[in-house]
């Protein structure tokens, strides 16, 4: 899936931030490295710096790529796809419900081959297949713009250009969550009841999908962001290591290096590699306590209404998570609180899955 230019720019914040943060932490250490820890620690710092060096120069020729035919042709047809939707939601109806349901066949039906294709027109077909299928990664009001916006004649593979095509599939999605007139909701669900569409699995995933956005929408009255269908749930281990996947240098017995994973938020630093000499490492009591740290989560059953402080490691991936973070509000209370003297608090409102999460790994506060 084509990652986009928000996606990319958060995951690049977050690895920047997780970086100067491990510079910090080597800054004040107490380290003990071997020879070839020391060796370790200059290679993997020569990477960086050449990432680094790298970096401005791919920044300077995406700039660049701005001048190039398929940059313009891709705003001209954003621009398009704006303007049909607004009409639609001005006027709570489709002026083309064939394109409309044509389209929706297409993304998830494909174009199917035929005995009579020549092999030109067989390579056409799979590229637009693989078109809708990078299409259905778009989140359902992406998908259901492009689906009012555009013919299919326009975003097939024989006339637009994959550039421009990349280019639109980046932009089509709406800033916010849309409420779409009951008209698509009842074209797509009609569609699910009918051959092709009604033994698809990922379609219904879709329409499930899309009902919900409709609903949680209409009953908070409150912009949010969105979720790709093909993001699907995250589960407890992806959550965490999406941002917090760390690499130590570990001595095995035969004298070699190998690479571990932690993906335990509360570890703010790194754990110091505990050299004893050349009779091998043994793990000090402050490590073994530190790893008890890492595996601590609340088992008390969490009730709605419960607060959890957290601590900043975890308040740090919440907020830096675009799929999860609804909104974010800054509250100045006029009187100190039970939880002490405090002179604002920061409240994010997140994902159900999000929620159970931190306040497994959040402390219970009398609030």
């Amino acid at each position: 899936m084509t990652i986009t230019t928000g996606k990319f720019i958060s995951q690049l914040a977050t690895t920047v931030t997780k970086l100067e943060s491990l510079v910090r932490s080597l800054q004040s250490s107490s380290f003990h490295p071997s020879k070839q820890h020391y060796q370790t620690l200059t290679d993997l710092s020569l990477r960086i710096t050449e990432c680094g060096a790298n970096l401005p120069i791919q920044v300077a020729a995406l700039k660049n790529r701005r001048a190039e035919p398929f940059f313009e042709e891709g705003r001209k047809l954003i621009s398009q796809a704006q303007l049909e939707i607004t009409k639609l939601i001005t006027n709570a109806k489709l002026e083309d419900r064939v394109i409309f349901g044509r389209n929706i066949v297409y993304f998830f039906n494909g174009q199917r081959d035929s005995v009579v294709d020549s092999d030109a027109t067989k390579a056409r077909k799979q590229l637009t297949r693989e078109r809708c299928e990078r299409i259905c990664t778009l989140s359902p009001d992406g998908l259901i713009s492009w689906a009012v916006a555009f013919m299919p004649t326009i975003w097939t593979a024989n006339l637009m250009s994959k550039d421009t095509f990349d280019y639109v599939l980046e932009h089509i999605e709406p800033d916010n969550y849309q409420v779409w007139p009951p008209e698509i909701y009842d074209i797509l669900s009609g569609l699910g009841a009918e051959e092709p569409l009604q033994g698809s699995h990922k379609y219904h995933e879709f329409l499930e999908v899309a009902e919900g956005d409709k609903r949680k929408t209409q009953s908070t009255g409150q912009p949010r962001k969105r979720k790709r269908v093909s993001d699907g749930a995250a589960s407890e281990g992806e959550l965490l290591s999406s941002v917090q996947t760390r690499e130590s240098v570990a001595r095995t017995s035969d004298d070699q290096y190998a690479s571990r994973e932690s993906t335990s938020p509360n570890e703010a630093t790194e754990t110091p590699v505990n050299n004893q000499g050349a009779e091998g490492d043994k793990a000090g009591p402050s490590q073994e306590a530190s790893t008890k740290e890492k595996e601590k989560t609340n088992t008390e059953p969490v009730k709605y209404g419960d607060v959890f402080s957290l601590n900043i490691e975890d308040a740090r991936y919440a907020l830096s998570s675009d799929q999860d973070v609804r909104e974010i509000y800054v509250t100045n209370p006029k009187a100190p609180h039970k939880i002490g003297e405090k002179s604002s608090f920061l409240t994010a409102w997140i994902s159900e899955d999000l929620g159970k999460l931190l306040s497994k790994r959040g402390q219970p506060v009398n609030y």
